[in-house]
């Protein structure tokens, strides 16, 4: 038979309370350490709060003052600035620094609570390890407010830097973005969420509030943005369900909260339309439209949040667009203009006598960018589709294919194409504000573009130029930046050149 426990309302309302702040703050972090890839960050980070705890407890046996929470809160926050430093001397993965830590910290943990006096080991021990319904003090709770709000500034700050690593870390530390100091933020977040939250989720489970929430919200969510908003609202749902949970069936409130969040990500897997999606893209038959379904699946899928996660420097773009020398009456093709990274710079030198056409595959993606510059330049027409489809001949005196390069599947008919799609005398240039190394790192760690997706050597590439007939005028390869500069000379003047 189920029963159910009544409590007093004012007991209850401190419950969900505690449970709102601690799910709220966990499933939050959560986010960024699951999609920074750095997960074993919570269960070290609960371990050390159990150790610390245990250590609280220990001391107040002895007619210590001090609070258990806050020793495991030093514990963790100790870890967090250990973390960095240690992994850099020692030249080791952090996962494998993180390993060492919780095997340590469990270690550490028990010897503690093996020295408590007869009578004490007990109660207390066991509210640490599993929790306790009663959730939070006061002062805890008041931590966790802080916390949470703290997070959310720093999140609306500093969001683009964040989701540049959370997409490549070593693209973000190209860009200029300080990637360890914004770790250290997620390490420092982390310790203080999981310390000051063992108290009502207990310290052997509280990680995987941090990592349950976050991925039941990635099944359904592609945008970012909305990541973090979800996440937190499934993690508070989770806890106050895992609380009900408790009260109706006597479980331990831990284990009560932690079936509970796991069920819920379970239930997600199974009616994800991710999944839906994938294997529908497993039964696809044709390879070449394959690709290219990839190709237009990935960026659809991360169109909302594109901005957010990869990073444009300006100066740079600025600087790719200037060395087209465009003239004011100028048409000009953007190939995989995506969100209309380029459109504001090139919108400088052309003006309503000249016209932009932005080509791109993603359907989201132009949806995206004609909200953002359709009533600021005039001059712009939005299409959607594969550029070796175009039907121009002709009709630009330049093309610019910005970053979007290495996606063409076959790079030598493409070239031929947008050679066609040239005037006499049009420039046509390939270029990317990352090095081509990077650009391949990238490309190479996204498992949703296909293995061939990558940007050819410099050499490799004027070669297809050339071949396409084109002259080359310019190039650049270097760890700023990549690009390439044809020009596409006249039937006559590449006659002469010849008879000369």
């Amino acid at each position: 038979m189920l029963y159910f426990v009544i409590l007093p309302t004012s007991i209850m309302i401190k419950i969900i309370l505690s449970a709102v702040l601690a799910g709220f703050a966990l499933s939050l972090i959560g986010t960024f350490v699951v999609h920074m890839k750095i997960t074993s960050v919570g269960f070290t980070m609960s371990h050390t709060a159990f150790a610390g705890a245990a250590l609280g407890l220990l001391l107040a046996s002895y007619g210590s003052p001090i609070d258990p929470v806050h020793v495991a809160s030093v514990f963790t926050i100790l870890i967090a600035f250990l973390l960095g430093p240690l992994s850099n001397k020692t030249k080791l993965d952090s996962n494998i620094i993180l390993g060492i830590m919780f095997s340590l910290m469990i270690a550490l943990g028990f010897i503690f609570i093996s020295q408590m006096p007869e009578g004490v080991t007990g109660r207390s021990a066991m509210n640490i390890i599993w929790g306790s319904l009663f959730g939070l003090n006061e002062q805890e709770m008041i931590v966790l407010i802080v916390l949470n709000i703290v997070v959310i500034v720093i999140l609306i700050l500093f969001f683009k830097e964040f989701m540049s690593i959370m997409l490549n870390e070593k693209v973000a530390q190209a860009a200029g973005i300080p990637v360890n100091f914004f770790k250290f933020l997620v390490l420092l977040a982390t310790a203080i969420a999981v310390s000051f939250s063992i108290n009502i989720i207990g310290a052997f489970l509280v990680y995987a509030m941090i990592v349950n929430p976050s991925s039941t919200a990635h099944q359904y969510i592609y945008d970012t943005k909305k990541l973090f908003i979800v996440s937190p609202i499934i993690g508070v749902l989770t806890i106050i369900g895992g609380i009900f949970l408790s009260l109706t069936v006597d479980f331990p409130i831990s284990s009560s909260i932690i079936i509970f969040s796991s069920g819920t990500f379970a239930i997600s897997v199974i009616i994800s339309p991710k999944r839906k999606k994938r294997i529908l893209k497993k039964q696809d038959k044709e390879p070449v439209e394959r690709s290219l379904n990839k190709v237009r699946m990935y960026f659809n899928e991360h169109a909302q949040g594109w901005d957010e996660q990869v990073y444009h420097d300006p100066r740079k773009v600025n600087s790719i667009v200037k060395e087209l020398k465009l003239q004011h009456s100028a048409c000009i093709l953007d190939v995989g203009t995506g969100t209309g990274i380029t459109l504001p710079f090139i919108g400088k030198h052309i003006t309503n006598g000249g016209k932009i056409v932005a080509m791109d595959i993603s359907e989201t993606m132009i949806s995206i960018a004609k909200k953002k510059y359709g009533e600021k330049h005039s001059n712009v027409e939005f299409v959607v589709g594969d550029v070796n489809d175009i039907l121009y001949e002709g009709e630009f005196d330049a093309i610019l294919c910005y970053s979007c390069f290495p996606h063409f599947l076959d790079q030598e008919k493409t070239l031929n194409i947008l050679v066609k799609a040239l005037k006499p005398d049009g420039h046509l240039m390939v270029a990317h504000s990352q090095s081509r190394k990077k650009i391949n790192s990238v490309h190479k760690n996204v498992e949703s573009i296909t293995s061939e997706d990558r940007l050819p050597p410099m050499r490799k590439l004027k070669a297809l130029i050339k071949k396409a007939g084109l002259q080359v005028i310019k190039k650049h390869d270097s760890k700023e930046m990549f690009f390439i500069i044809g020009k596409k000379v006249s039937v006559y003047k590449f006659q002469k050149r010849n008879i000369l």
